[in-house]
Protein backbone atom coordinates (compact mmCIF):
# COMPACT_ATOMS: atom_id res chain seq x y z
CA UNK A 1 0.00 0.00 0.00
CA UNK A 2 1.04 3.62 -0.55
CA UNK A 3 1.65 5.50 2.68
CA UNK A 4 1.01 9.19 3.22
CA UNK A 5 2.75 11.47 5.70
CA UNK A 6 0.80 14.41 7.11
CA UNK A 7 2.00 17.94 7.91
CA UNK A 8 0.99 19.48 11.22
CA UNK A 9 -2.20 21.57 11.28
CA UNK A 10 -0.18 24.81 11.42
CA UNK A 11 2.01 23.76 8.51
CA UNK A 12 -1.04 22.84 6.47
CA UNK A 13 -2.65 26.22 7.16
CA UNK A 14 0.46 28.25 6.26
CA UNK A 15 1.20 26.20 3.18
CA UNK A 16 -2.42 26.32 2.13
CA UNK A 17 -2.36 30.13 2.26
CA UNK A 18 0.94 30.18 0.39
CA UNK A 19 -0.40 27.80 -2.26
CA UNK A 20 -3.52 29.95 -2.73
CA UNK A 21 -1.37 33.04 -3.16
CA UNK A 22 0.91 31.29 -5.66
CA UNK A 23 -2.06 29.97 -7.63
CA UNK A 24 -3.56 33.44 -7.83
CA UNK A 25 -0.33 35.06 -9.01
CA UNK A 26 0.46 32.26 -11.49
CA UNK A 27 -2.85 32.76 -13.28
CA UNK A 28 -2.07 36.38 -14.07
CA UNK A 29 -0.17 36.87 -17.31
CA UNK A 30 0.63 40.46 -16.40
CA UNK A 31 3.70 42.47 -15.50
CA UNK A 32 4.43 42.41 -11.76
CA UNK A 33 6.32 45.03 -9.83
CA UNK A 34 9.51 44.06 -8.03
CA UNK A 35 7.72 44.37 -4.69
CA UNK A 36 5.05 41.96 -5.91
CA UNK A 37 7.75 39.56 -7.07
CA UNK A 38 9.40 39.82 -3.67
CA UNK A 39 6.14 38.98 -1.89
CA UNK A 40 5.60 36.06 -4.28
CA UNK A 41 9.10 34.85 -3.46
CA UNK A 42 8.37 34.94 0.29
CA UNK A 43 5.23 32.89 -0.21
CA UNK A 44 7.11 30.46 -2.44
CA UNK A 45 9.85 30.01 0.15
CA UNK A 46 7.22 29.32 2.80
CA UNK A 47 6.09 26.29 0.83
CA UNK A 48 9.53 24.67 1.07
CA UNK A 49 10.81 25.63 4.52
CA UNK A 50 11.93 22.51 6.38
CA UNK A 51 11.55 20.32 3.30
CA UNK A 52 14.18 18.13 1.66
CA UNK A 53 13.08 18.56 -1.95
CA UNK A 54 11.75 21.28 -4.21
CA UNK A 55 10.57 18.88 -6.88
CA UNK A 56 8.98 15.44 -6.75
CA UNK A 57 11.20 12.73 -5.22
CA UNK A 58 11.12 9.26 -6.73
CA UNK A 59 13.30 7.68 -3.98
CA UNK A 60 14.39 4.51 -5.82
CA UNK A 61 17.46 6.42 -7.07
CA UNK A 62 18.14 8.58 -3.99
CA UNK A 63 21.31 10.17 -5.37
CA UNK A 64 19.36 11.54 -8.32
CA UNK A 65 16.82 13.08 -5.92
CA UNK A 66 19.71 14.61 -3.99
CA UNK A 67 21.41 16.08 -7.07
CA UNK A 68 18.20 17.58 -8.51
CA UNK A 69 16.39 18.31 -5.21
CA UNK A 70 13.60 16.14 -6.58
CA UNK A 71 12.45 15.89 -10.19
CA UNK A 72 11.43 19.32 -11.47
CA UNK A 73 11.35 21.61 -14.48
CA UNK A 74 12.58 20.60 -17.97
CA UNK A 75 14.85 17.54 -17.85
CA UNK A 76 16.49 16.03 -20.94
CA UNK A 77 17.53 12.37 -20.76
CA UNK A 78 19.93 11.46 -23.58
CA UNK A 79 21.59 8.16 -24.47
CA UNK A 80 22.44 5.82 -27.31
CA UNK A 81 19.70 3.59 -28.77
CA UNK A 82 18.69 0.50 -26.76
CA UNK A 83 20.40 1.53 -23.53
CA UNK A 84 17.26 1.69 -21.36
CA UNK A 85 15.97 5.27 -21.63
CA UNK A 86 12.32 4.23 -21.87
CA UNK A 87 12.65 1.75 -19.01
CA UNK A 88 14.28 4.40 -16.82
CA UNK A 89 11.55 6.98 -17.47
CA UNK A 90 8.81 4.42 -16.77
CA UNK A 91 10.48 3.67 -13.45
CA UNK A 92 10.86 7.36 -12.60
CA UNK A 93 7.24 8.13 -13.50
CA UNK A 94 5.80 5.26 -11.48
CA UNK A 95 8.04 5.92 -8.50
CA UNK A 96 7.06 9.60 -8.46
CA UNK A 97 3.33 8.91 -8.20
CA UNK A 98 3.89 6.04 -5.73
CA UNK A 99 5.74 8.39 -3.40
CA UNK A 100 3.71 11.58 -4.02
CA UNK A 101 -0.03 11.12 -3.62
CA UNK A 102 -0.67 14.63 -4.94
CA UNK A 103 1.01 13.84 -8.28
CA UNK A 104 -0.26 12.29 -11.52
CA UNK A 105 1.62 10.97 -14.55
CA UNK A 106 1.16 11.60 -18.27
CA UNK A 107 3.37 9.29 -20.33
CA UNK A 108 3.55 10.20 -24.03
CA UNK A 109 4.94 7.39 -26.17
CA UNK A 110 5.58 8.45 -29.75
CA UNK A 111 7.06 5.12 -30.85
CA UNK A 112 5.49 2.38 -28.74
CA UNK A 113 1.79 1.65 -28.36
CA UNK A 114 -0.13 2.17 -25.12
CA UNK A 115 -0.20 -1.61 -24.71
CA UNK A 116 3.60 -1.74 -24.92
CA UNK A 117 3.91 0.88 -22.19
CA UNK A 118 1.49 -0.85 -19.82
CA UNK A 119 3.36 -4.14 -20.38
CA UNK A 120 6.61 -2.48 -19.33
CA UNK A 121 4.97 -0.91 -16.30
CA UNK A 122 3.70 -4.34 -15.21
CA UNK A 123 7.14 -5.92 -15.77
CA UNK A 124 8.75 -3.21 -13.65
CA UNK A 125 6.28 -3.42 -10.79
CA UNK A 126 6.25 -7.23 -10.57
CA UNK A 127 9.29 -7.49 -11.39
CA UNK A 128 9.24 -10.08 -14.15
CA UNK A 129 10.58 -10.54 -17.64
CA UNK A 130 8.44 -9.70 -20.65
CA UNK A 131 8.58 -13.34 -21.80
CA UNK A 132 7.50 -14.69 -18.42
CA UNK A 133 4.72 -12.12 -18.17
CA UNK A 134 3.14 -13.58 -21.29
CA UNK A 135 4.14 -17.26 -21.23
CA UNK A 136 4.87 -18.14 -17.60
CA UNK A 137 8.07 -19.66 -16.22
CA UNK A 138 7.54 -22.99 -17.98
CA UNK A 139 4.93 -24.47 -20.26
CA UNK A 140 3.21 -27.85 -20.12
CA UNK A 141 0.01 -29.04 -21.81
CA UNK A 142 -0.48 -25.54 -23.26
CA UNK A 143 -0.52 -24.06 -19.75
CA UNK A 144 1.88 -21.49 -18.32
CA UNK A 145 3.30 -22.00 -14.83
CA UNK A 146 4.66 -19.42 -12.43
CA UNK A 147 6.64 -19.98 -9.26
CA UNK A 148 4.83 -19.24 -6.01
CA UNK A 149 6.79 -16.01 -5.52
CA UNK A 150 6.12 -14.95 -9.13
CA UNK A 151 2.40 -15.55 -8.63
CA UNK A 152 2.37 -13.39 -5.52
CA UNK A 153 4.32 -10.65 -7.28
CA UNK A 154 1.98 -10.69 -10.29
CA UNK A 155 -1.07 -10.30 -8.09
CA UNK A 156 0.61 -7.51 -6.10
CA UNK A 157 1.69 -5.64 -9.25
CA UNK A 158 -1.83 -5.81 -10.69
CA UNK A 159 -3.25 -4.38 -7.47
CA UNK A 160 -0.60 -1.67 -7.35
CA UNK A 161 -1.16 -0.66 -10.98
CA UNK A 162 -4.92 -0.64 -10.46
CA UNK A 163 -4.44 1.66 -7.46
CA UNK A 164 -2.21 4.00 -9.45
CA UNK A 165 -4.26 3.82 -12.67
CA UNK A 166 -6.59 6.80 -12.00
CA UNK A 167 -3.50 9.02 -11.79
CA UNK A 168 -1.88 7.70 -14.99
CA UNK A 169 -2.67 8.73 -18.57
CA UNK A 170 -0.78 7.00 -21.40
CA UNK A 171 -0.88 8.73 -24.76
CA UNK A 172 0.46 7.40 -28.05
CA UNK A 173 0.61 8.74 -31.57
CA UNK A 174 -2.24 6.41 -32.58
CA UNK A 175 -4.52 7.50 -29.75
CA UNK A 176 -3.59 11.19 -29.85
CA UNK A 177 -2.44 12.25 -33.32
CA UNK A 178 -1.21 15.78 -33.95
CA UNK A 179 -0.14 16.35 -30.36
CA UNK A 180 0.83 19.91 -29.50
CA UNK A 181 1.91 21.61 -26.31
CA UNK A 182 -1.58 23.08 -25.88
CA UNK A 183 -3.25 19.66 -26.27
CA UNK A 184 -0.87 18.14 -23.72
CA UNK A 185 -1.65 20.93 -21.24
CA UNK A 186 -5.36 20.26 -21.81
CA UNK A 187 -4.78 16.61 -20.85
CA UNK A 188 -2.79 17.75 -17.80
CA UNK A 189 -5.60 20.00 -16.59
CA UNK A 190 -8.25 17.32 -17.17
CA UNK A 191 -6.22 14.69 -15.28
CA UNK A 192 -5.59 17.06 -12.37
CA UNK A 193 -9.27 17.90 -12.21
CA UNK A 194 -10.40 14.25 -12.27
CA UNK A 195 -7.88 13.12 -9.63
CA UNK A 196 -7.60 16.21 -7.42
CA UNK A 197 -3.81 16.17 -7.90
CA UNK A 198 -1.88 19.44 -7.71
CA UNK A 199 1.27 18.16 -9.43
CA UNK A 200 1.98 16.40 -12.72
CA UNK A 201 5.00 14.65 -14.18
CA UNK A 202 4.97 14.62 -17.99
CA UNK A 203 7.29 12.27 -19.88
CA UNK A 204 7.82 12.43 -23.67
CA UNK A 205 9.42 9.50 -25.51
CA UNK A 206 11.02 10.96 -27.55
CA UNK A 207 11.95 14.46 -28.79
CA UNK A 208 13.18 13.61 -32.30
CA UNK A 209 9.79 12.17 -33.30
CA UNK A 210 7.58 14.79 -31.65
CA UNK A 211 4.94 15.47 -34.33
CA UNK A 212 4.92 18.65 -36.35
CA UNK A 213 1.40 20.09 -36.65
CA UNK A 214 -0.07 20.14 -40.14
CA UNK A 215 -0.53 23.89 -39.87
CA UNK A 216 3.22 24.32 -39.34
CA UNK A 217 4.48 22.25 -42.26
CA UNK A 218 4.36 25.19 -44.64
CA UNK A 219 6.96 26.89 -42.44
CA UNK A 220 9.27 23.87 -42.38
CA UNK A 221 12.10 23.84 -44.94
CA UNK A 222 14.86 21.90 -43.17
CA UNK A 223 15.70 19.62 -40.24
CA UNK A 224 16.77 22.72 -38.30
CA UNK A 225 13.29 24.17 -38.77
CA UNK A 226 11.77 20.97 -37.39
CA UNK A 227 14.15 21.11 -34.41
CA UNK A 228 13.18 24.73 -33.74
CA UNK A 229 9.48 23.85 -33.83
CA UNK A 230 9.90 20.90 -31.48
CA UNK A 231 11.98 22.89 -29.01
CA UNK A 232 9.42 25.72 -29.13
CA UNK A 233 6.66 23.25 -28.20
CA UNK A 234 8.73 21.87 -25.32
CA UNK A 235 9.42 25.41 -24.06
CA UNK A 236 5.68 26.17 -24.10
CA UNK A 237 5.09 23.00 -22.07
CA UNK A 238 7.84 23.88 -19.64
CA UNK A 239 6.41 27.36 -19.07
CA UNK A 240 2.85 26.13 -18.50
CA UNK A 241 3.92 23.27 -16.23
CA UNK A 242 5.98 25.76 -14.21
CA UNK A 243 8.08 23.73 -11.74
CA UNK A 244 6.40 20.37 -12.40
CA UNK A 245 8.81 17.87 -14.01
CA UNK A 246 8.86 17.53 -17.79
CA UNK A 247 11.20 14.69 -18.81
CA UNK A 248 12.02 14.49 -22.51
CA UNK A 249 13.99 11.58 -23.96
CA UNK A 250 16.48 12.46 -26.69
CA UNK A 251 18.76 10.38 -28.87
CA UNK A 252 22.50 10.94 -28.79
CA UNK A 253 24.76 11.34 -31.81
CA UNK A 254 26.75 8.32 -32.96
CA UNK A 255 30.34 8.65 -31.77
CA UNK A 256 33.20 9.19 -34.18
CA UNK A 257 35.04 6.12 -35.47
CA UNK A 258 37.82 6.50 -32.91
CA UNK A 259 35.45 6.52 -29.94
CA UNK A 260 32.99 3.99 -28.54
CA UNK A 261 31.37 6.38 -26.04
CA UNK A 262 27.93 7.82 -26.73
CA UNK A 263 26.48 10.89 -25.01
CA UNK A 264 29.53 12.06 -23.10
CA UNK A 265 28.14 15.61 -22.86
CA UNK A 266 25.01 17.59 -23.70
CA UNK A 267 26.70 18.59 -26.96
CA UNK A 268 26.13 15.00 -28.13
CA UNK A 269 22.33 15.28 -28.03
CA UNK A 270 20.94 14.69 -31.50
CA UNK A 271 19.46 17.70 -33.28
CA UNK A 272 19.73 21.39 -32.58
CA UNK A 273 22.01 22.62 -29.81
CA UNK A 274 19.05 24.66 -28.54
CA UNK A 275 17.92 21.76 -26.37
CA UNK A 276 21.15 21.91 -24.36
CA UNK A 277 20.51 25.60 -23.64
CA UNK A 278 16.76 25.27 -23.08
CA UNK A 279 16.75 22.43 -20.55
CA UNK A 280 17.04 22.98 -16.81
CA UNK A 281 18.74 19.63 -16.26
CA UNK A 282 20.67 17.49 -18.72
CA UNK A 283 21.07 13.80 -17.84
CA UNK A 284 23.15 11.31 -19.80
CA UNK A 285 22.80 7.51 -19.62
CA UNK A 286 25.86 5.54 -20.70
CA UNK A 287 26.99 1.93 -20.83
CA UNK A 288 30.24 1.40 -18.93
CA UNK A 289 33.07 0.78 -21.39
CA UNK A 290 34.87 -2.58 -21.62
CA UNK A 291 38.09 -0.91 -20.48
CA UNK A 292 36.50 0.49 -17.32
CA UNK A 293 34.76 -2.81 -16.54
CA UNK A 294 38.09 -4.63 -16.67
CA UNK A 295 39.87 -1.99 -14.57
CA UNK A 296 37.16 -1.54 -11.93
CA UNK A 297 36.47 -5.24 -11.38
CA UNK A 298 40.20 -6.02 -11.23
CA UNK A 299 39.55 -9.00 -13.47
CA UNK A 300 42.02 -10.71 -15.78
CA UNK A 301 39.35 -11.30 -18.40
CA UNK A 302 38.66 -8.85 -21.19
CA UNK A 303 35.96 -6.27 -20.59
CA UNK A 304 33.75 -7.76 -23.32
CA UNK A 305 33.84 -11.15 -21.54
CA UNK A 306 32.90 -9.53 -18.23
CA UNK A 307 30.03 -7.72 -19.97
CA UNK A 308 28.77 -11.00 -21.45
CA UNK A 309 28.93 -12.62 -18.04
CA UNK A 310 26.85 -9.81 -16.54
CA UNK A 311 24.40 -10.06 -19.42
CA UNK A 312 23.87 -13.78 -18.82
CA UNK A 313 22.76 -12.90 -15.31
CA UNK A 314 20.32 -10.36 -16.75
CA UNK A 315 22.20 -7.19 -15.82
CA UNK A 316 24.21 -4.39 -17.33
CA UNK A 317 26.17 -1.69 -15.54
CA UNK A 318 25.41 1.90 -16.58
CA UNK A 319 26.38 5.38 -15.53
CA UNK A 320 23.80 8.14 -15.09
CA UNK A 321 25.42 11.57 -15.30
CA UNK A 322 23.81 14.89 -14.41
CA UNK A 323 25.78 17.01 -16.88
CA UNK A 324 23.80 20.23 -16.46
CA UNK A 325 21.69 21.64 -13.67
CA UNK A 326 20.09 24.96 -12.74
CA UNK A 327 18.53 26.41 -9.60
CA UNK A 328 20.29 24.43 -6.90
CA UNK A 329 20.85 21.28 -8.96
CA UNK A 330 24.31 19.72 -8.85
CA UNK A 331 26.33 17.75 -11.38
CA UNK A 332 27.32 14.21 -10.51
CA UNK A 333 27.62 10.56 -11.57
CA UNK A 334 25.48 7.63 -10.40
CA UNK A 335 26.47 4.01 -11.03
CA UNK A 336 23.40 1.93 -11.91
CA UNK A 337 22.66 -1.77 -12.12
CA UNK A 338 20.06 -2.25 -14.85
CA UNK A 339 18.06 -5.48 -14.74
CA UNK A 340 17.07 -5.19 -18.38
CA UNK A 341 14.82 -8.28 -18.33
CA UNK A 342 12.63 -6.68 -15.68
CA UNK A 343 12.81 -2.98 -16.64
CA UNK A 344 14.33 -2.06 -13.27
CA UNK A 345 17.23 0.17 -12.20
CA UNK A 346 18.93 0.50 -8.82
CA UNK A 347 21.95 2.38 -7.59
CA UNK A 348 25.04 0.27 -7.06
CA UNK A 349 28.77 0.56 -6.38
CA UNK A 350 31.85 -1.06 -7.83
CA UNK A 351 32.30 -2.99 -4.58
CA UNK A 352 28.83 -4.46 -5.04
CA UNK A 353 29.50 -5.27 -8.70
CA UNK A 354 32.70 -7.11 -7.75
CA UNK A 355 30.93 -8.95 -4.93
CA UNK A 356 28.01 -10.11 -7.08
CA UNK A 357 29.94 -11.01 -10.23
CA UNK A 358 33.48 -11.65 -9.09
CA UNK A 359 33.10 -15.45 -9.27
CA UNK A 360 34.09 -17.74 -12.14
CA UNK A 361 33.13 -16.26 -15.48
CA UNK A 362 30.09 -17.74 -17.14
CA UNK A 363 28.50 -18.86 -13.86
CA UNK A 364 25.55 -17.41 -11.99
CA UNK A 365 26.17 -15.65 -8.73
CA UNK A 366 25.12 -17.56 -5.60
CA UNK A 367 21.99 -15.38 -5.34
CA UNK A 368 20.97 -16.11 -8.91
CA UNK A 369 21.55 -19.85 -8.42
CA UNK A 370 19.39 -19.87 -5.30
CA UNK A 371 16.58 -17.99 -7.06
CA UNK A 372 16.71 -20.44 -9.97
CA UNK A 373 16.47 -23.43 -7.62
CA UNK A 374 13.57 -21.83 -5.77
CA UNK A 375 11.73 -21.25 -9.04
CA UNK A 376 12.16 -24.88 -10.14
CA UNK A 377 11.08 -26.30 -6.78
CA UNK A 378 7.92 -24.18 -6.78
CA UNK A 379 6.70 -25.06 -10.27
CA UNK A 380 4.52 -27.98 -9.17
CA UNK A 381 2.91 -26.01 -6.35
CA UNK A 382 2.22 -22.98 -8.53
CA UNK A 383 0.58 -25.07 -11.27
CA UNK A 384 -2.47 -25.54 -9.06
CA UNK A 385 -2.35 -21.93 -7.83
CA UNK A 386 -2.35 -20.73 -11.45
CA UNK A 387 -5.44 -22.76 -12.26
CA UNK A 388 -7.23 -21.48 -9.17
CA UNK A 389 -6.60 -17.82 -10.06
CA UNK A 390 -6.95 -18.13 -13.82
CA UNK A 391 -3.37 -16.95 -14.43
CA UNK A 392 -1.49 -18.75 -17.18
Amino acid sequence: MIEKTEDTQAQQKNKGLAAEFMAATSEKDTIMSTLQLLEAQEQRLLLYRGKEFIGLPQKMLPTLDDLLLGLRKFIVLAAAPNVGKTALTIQLGLDVIKNNLNACLIYISLEMSREDVIDRMRCHLTPITYKKLYFGSTRDDDSGWYSTSEMENLVNSKEMLAELAPRILILSEDSSPQLTADKIIQHVNELKKSTGCSKTIVIIDYLQVFPVADTEFKKIFSENDMDRYRISQIKILRAKLRNDPLIVIAEARKPSSNSSNWATSMADVLGSSRIAYACDAGILLNVISDEELKERTNNNAEGSVIRDNLSRSGFSILRLTVDKGRDGMRKGDILLKYHFLENRFKETSWDEVCKDYGGPLGEYSNTAKRQELEKISNHKLSKYANKATGLK
